[in-house]
Protein backbone atom coordinates (compact mmCIF):
# COMPACT_ATOMS: atom_id res chain seq x y z
CA UNK A 1 0.00 0.00 0.00
CA UNK A 2 2.71 2.63 0.30
CA UNK A 3 3.42 2.91 -3.39
CA UNK A 4 -0.55 4.08 -3.20
CA UNK A 5 0.80 6.27 -0.65
CA UNK A 6 3.43 7.90 -2.15
CA UNK A 7 1.67 8.07 -5.48
CA UNK A 8 -1.45 10.59 -3.72
CA UNK A 9 1.25 12.33 -1.87
CA UNK A 10 2.80 13.46 -4.76
CA UNK A 11 -0.40 13.79 -7.21
CA UNK A 12 -3.05 14.90 -4.43
CA UNK A 13 -5.20 11.79 -5.86
CA UNK A 14 -5.23 7.98 -5.56
CA UNK A 15 -4.46 6.30 -8.57
CA UNK A 16 -7.39 4.69 -10.64
CA UNK A 17 -5.65 1.73 -12.05
CA UNK A 18 -2.25 -0.01 -10.62
CA UNK A 19 -0.85 0.45 -14.03
CA UNK A 20 -0.88 4.40 -12.87
CA UNK A 21 1.90 2.68 -10.36
CA UNK A 22 4.31 2.36 -13.20
CA UNK A 23 3.78 4.49 -15.82
CA UNK A 24 2.67 8.13 -15.94
CA UNK A 25 -1.31 8.89 -16.66
CA UNK A 26 -1.20 11.63 -19.31
CA UNK A 27 -3.80 13.86 -17.04
CA UNK A 28 -1.33 13.63 -14.21
CA UNK A 29 0.85 16.14 -13.04
CA UNK A 30 3.29 16.06 -9.93
CA UNK A 31 4.01 12.20 -11.38
CA UNK A 32 7.32 11.12 -9.26
CA UNK A 33 6.94 7.20 -10.08
CA UNK A 34 7.37 4.58 -10.97
CA UNK A 35 5.92 3.25 -7.31
CA UNK A 36 6.91 -0.07 -8.16
CA UNK A 37 9.10 -2.35 -10.01
CA UNK A 38 6.43 -4.50 -11.77
CA UNK A 39 2.50 -5.43 -11.37
CA UNK A 40 1.72 -8.32 -9.31
CA UNK A 41 0.59 -11.32 -10.51
CA UNK A 42 -2.13 -12.96 -8.02
CA UNK A 43 -0.20 -16.63 -7.79
CA UNK A 44 -3.33 -18.67 -6.61
CA UNK A 45 -5.74 -17.84 -9.59
CA UNK A 46 -3.72 -15.31 -13.01
CA UNK A 47 -7.22 -14.51 -14.04
CA UNK A 48 -7.50 -12.11 -10.99
CA UNK A 49 -5.82 -8.50 -11.05
CA UNK A 50 -5.87 -5.44 -8.45
CA UNK A 51 -7.75 -2.67 -8.14
CA UNK A 52 -7.74 0.30 -6.46
CA UNK A 53 -10.64 2.20 -5.29
CA UNK A 54 -11.35 5.99 -4.65
CA UNK A 55 -10.18 5.62 -0.85
CA UNK A 56 -6.80 4.32 -2.20
CA UNK A 57 -7.61 0.69 -1.12
CA UNK A 58 -6.29 -2.51 -2.86
CA UNK A 59 -8.21 -4.88 -3.80
CA UNK A 60 -8.17 -8.19 -6.16
CA UNK A 61 -10.91 -8.35 -8.75
CA UNK A 62 -11.14 -10.22 -11.70
CA UNK A 63 -9.52 -9.54 -15.10
CA UNK A 64 -11.51 -8.45 -17.96
CA UNK A 65 -9.68 -10.31 -20.53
Amino acid sequence: KSAVELYYMDTGSYPTNIQNLLTKPLTVSNWRGPYIKEIPIYPLNPSMSYAIDSDGEIYLALSET
